[in-house]
């Protein structure tokens, strides 16, 4: 028997789930994106997008038995919250930038869209409200663990 819509709860595995959503569209604007761009700026945004998702999956990974790794899971998690942080400098920086987003190819116009950015930007702050969670959660669950 399944929940009703209305008693669902956001899954605990969401937080390692939306990181690897934001990398994989992080991944797939940067390759729309100028080539000229890929070593100075496109190569570290994915590197951090990765980073994130590899972070939350390491949290995800440690189930604590004592107080020790329990901080090892939140340490993780608050790695992961600073790659976010680094890349949503970055991708602010990057969707200021006049011509990084989009370039003309043969009288067309290539690139990354106003409505892209607008859920890149969405995905970033989900899985910052996600990984808060995910870390009030784990100091709640595990505070009594020695």
């Amino acid at each position: 028997m399944s929940v009703p819509k209305s008693k669902r709860d956001e899954s605990k595995f969401e937080v390692v789930n939306n990181a690897l959503d934001l990398y994989k569209f992080t991944l797939s604007l940067c390759l729309k994106m100028p080539k000229r761009y890929t070593f100075l700026v496109l190569q570290p945004i994915v590197e951090l997008a990765g980073n994130v998702a590899d972070y939350t999956k390491c949290a995800n990974s440690v189930f604590p038995t004592n107080a020790h790794e329990a901080q090892m899971r939140i340490d993780y998690y608050i790695r992961a919250r600073a790659e976010l942080q680094a890349l949503i400098s970055r991708a602010g920086i990057l969707s200021e930038s006049s011509g990084a987003l989009n370039y003309k190819d043969e009288k067309k116009t290539k690139g990354v869209t106003a409505h892209e950015i607008e859920k890149w930007s969405y995905l970033m702050y989900k899985e910052l409200s996600l990984i808060k969670g995910a870390m009030e959660n784990d100091r709640k669950r595990f505070k009594d663990l020695k």
